[in-house]
């Protein structure tokens, strides 16, 4: 297989420069590869007969392309490169947003993926094997090269055209921004991957606060999350861990080496197939104060509220109003001001939140994460609207809850396990 790979010759080694030329090595592993290579179909696996979520995908790309008058998409971030190609991974370092392949798709339809040789095996064999990408490669220690292998492999449409590109690249248009709409609403398959995703999440987080002894420091319990979300094949994005008064002091309690003593928060975002699931679960360990009981009972009222009132077609910049109007009748008119309320979710731990002049709208087929707060009470899951239905994801049965009313709809929301 390794023995053939058509190439892209320069100068020096044809006469007419830039075009496509076949190119037999001997011996792929003991010469040099050519700098930057289409290989032959025989590196692309055979497609499935059926291939309906991709096709789908394509086909929202090949609409947005004419409709941003794109000759072509090159998708080189993790959240893109996962949603393309139905959850395949692109990244090596943890910390980064940017893959070490790129998926370039033509408004022709015809798609490639671009990678440096040293990442490209384990692209073709592990990541989008049976997908339809026919690879396109080019040395890592030329890296350079990629550029010109892509706008080689766009010129076959003819006039020079605009490549879009969803990270800042040189003779490129940045689209992240309006291409991020085509990941909102949510295939069949999508949908099926996310309820594991989201299942899996509840069961990490819950197994922890059952382990959990006073003493145990933050930095302990985000180890322990860490490796309930792990052996669950659930990659951690996000893991806030507070412990007794940093709850109510800090929104966004990083773990430190505080030991816990008697009230714990556990907030994780963790994903698999690029989807991202996000909740939040509380500890107390003998009864919890009533103040404390009666802060929860009010974030998990408001959550109630903003689940009842997500539904498709509702402006955000509407939606926000009523966010005021909960918090006010609570008791804690001025508490929404301290801390972001979550917004839309999937590929992203917020694909955006909400805001008063947000011009976004709820979809059917999306994914939400609501998480109101008050100073030390938060209530935060998954949800996915269905037609005129809300389905919270992240939810298991072995949860204690809090049944909450409104507007005529009985929500069970999570409540503080005491032990």
């Amino acid at each position: 297989m390794y023995n053939k790979a058509v190439s892209l010759v320069d100068s020096a080694h044809h006469q007419q420069p830039n075009h496509l030329a076949v190119h037999f090595l001997r011996s792929w592993k003991r010469e040099r590869p050519p700098a930057f290579c289409l290989l032959p179909t025989a590196f692309c696996f055979p497609r499935r007969p059926v291939m309906t979520e991709i096709d789908e995908k394509v086909e929202r790309i090949r609409q947005y392309l004419e409709s941003e008058n794109l000759a072509a998409v090159l998708l080189t971030s993790r959240r893109n490169f996962a949603w393309a190609t139905n959850g395949a991974t692109n990244h090596v370092r943890l910390g980064s947003e940017i893959g070490v392949a790129s998926l370039l798709i033509l408004k022709n339809g015809k798609r490639y993926i671009v990678a440096g040789n040293n990442e490209m095996p384990r692209m073709l064999e592990e990541e989008v094997k049976d997908l339809g990408y026919q690879p396109a490669q080019f040395n890592w220690y030329e890296a350079a090269q990629k550029q010109q292998l892509i706008e080689q492999l766009v010129s076959e449409l003819g006039a020079e055209q605009m490549i879009g590109s969803d990270i800042p690249l040189p003779n490129t248009k940045l689209v992240e921004d309006s291409f991020a709409r085509l990941r909102y609403c949510l295939t069949d398959g999508e949908i099926a991957r996310y309820r594991q995703v989201g299942l899996g999440c509840a069961q990490a987080v819950e197994e922890v606060c059952r382990r959990l002894q006073p003493g145990m420091s933050e930095l302990e319990i985000e180890g322990l999350t860490s490796e309930a979300l792990l052996r669950r094949n659930l990659r951690p994005t996000v893991i806030l861990v507070g412990a007794d008064d940093r709850i109510y002091k800090y929104r966004h309690p990083v773990p430190t080496e505080r030991p816990l003593e008697r009230y714990c928060m556990i907030a994780i975002n963790a994903q698999r197939w690029g989807l991202i699931g996000s909740l939040t679960r509380f500890v107390h360990f003998g009864p919890a104060p009533e103040d404390l009981v009666n802060r929860h009972g009010v974030v998990c009222r408001i959550n109630a509220q903003f689940i009842a009132h997500t539904k498709q077609g509702t402006k955000a910049s509407d939606f926000f109003v009523g966010i005021k109007d909960w918090y006010a009748q609570a008791g804690y008119s001025q508490e929404w001001c301290y801390h972001h309320q979550g917004g839309a979710i999937g590929y992203r731990e917020r694909e955006w939140i909400i805001a008063p002049d947000l011009n976004e709208t709820i979809n059917d087929r999306q994914a939400f994460a609501w998480n109101p707060t008050i100073a030390g009470a938060k209530d935060e899951d998954t949800i996915l609207v269905l037609g005129d239905s809300v389905e919270t994801i992240t939810q298991t049965s072995e949860w204690p809850t809090v049944e909450v009313t409104v507007d005529g709809q009985t929500f069970q929301r999570p409540a503080i396990l005491v032990r």
